[in-house]
């Protein structure tokens, strides 16, 4: 999306070496730095663009200690989809025992959202393009797993046999267009439809009668703004959360493979691929 120009913030200066996510580890640190030592695995949620190098220099009050039981592969992917899940978590508001609905099931931060809602006892109920995508949502978790119907005025009735009826109080969208428009039309009274990508590329047609009707809410998420409205607290508590369920092994998206850091041009091939099982990860 970078590359396309599409993603919602982009470098300001070309060229630019590319990468916002990704761990690494403390090789030196200025004398005033206390809380870090050398060969301390981190993450940080301010790598700014460039991450896909050898070196980068990061304030150390935007970096997190990462717990030595958690794998590099899942360290290196904690700075975008986890957070991005608990955003969305927070932004909707839910509360343990609740239900929510949210499409793209298979994709980093969906997954990331069935194991974060996990561990805050919210329920979820995962809509899938394909039959294939099935296994690895089940696999993270997800009990309660759609494929979504070729008559999208079905995925109504095929959501409640999953929720037994009780009422839905969020749906996250990644997808937009009449998919967004059929989670829409899932929620219950005074649900919450939060929209955090377009992977298709079309609006959503709203329902302005059913809108109103059921004084449905209707927001965007986009992390990096929402990060903006959180106190210190508000962060920390958030990676406390993460990090503890990483190093308890709670939280793991999937990896397709892992190449060295001079392969990026297979990296960009690999990753545009349509239906890319995991993320490409790069190494030194």
């Amino acid at each position: 999306e970078v590359m396309q120009g599409v993603f919602p913030r982009l470098p300001a200066e070309l060229p630019s070496v590319l990468g916002t996510e990704g761990c690494g580890l403390v090789i030196a640190h200025a004398p005033d730095v206390k809380n870090f030592s050398i060969g301390d695995l981190v993450v940080s949620r301010q790598w700014g663009w460039g991450s896909l190098s050898q070196y980068v220099v990061v304030p150390a009050v935007a970096l997190r200690k990462v717990p030595s039981t958690v794998p590099l592969p899942v360290a290196a992917l904690l700075s975008i989809a986890p957070p991005t899940a608990f955003g969305l978590l927070r932004t909707a508001g839910v509360q343990p025992g609740d239900w929510i609905v949210q499409d793209a099931a298979n994709g980093s931060v969906a997954l990331a959202i069935v194991q974060l809602a996990a561990r805050l006892g919210v329920n979820t109920v995962n809509i899938v393009r394909r039959a294939e995508a099935v296994p690895m949502v089940k696999e993270a978790g997800a009990q309660h797993v759609i494929v979504f119907p070729e008559d999208d005025t079905l995925l109504l009735e095929m959501v409640k046999q999953h929720t037994g009826g009780a009422p839905l109080k969020a749906a996250f969208d990644a997808v937009g267009g009449p998919t967004g428009a059929a989670l829409l039309r899932c929620l219950n009274s005074g649900g919450i439809l939060v929209v955090y990508a377009a992977a298709s590329g079309e609006p959503i047609p709203v329902d302005s009668t059913l809108t109103m009707r059921k004084s449905l809410t209707i927001t965007g998420f986009q992390l990096d703004r929402w990060e903006l409205n959180c106190t210190p607290d508000d962060l920390s508590q958030m990676w406390d959360i993460l990090l503890e369920l990483a190093a308890g092994g709670g939280l793991n998206l999937p990896v397709e493979q892992q190449l060295r850091l001079g392969e990026g041009a297979l990296a960009i091939v690999e990753a545009a691929k349509p239906y890319c099982s995991g993320k490409i990860l790069m190494t030194l």
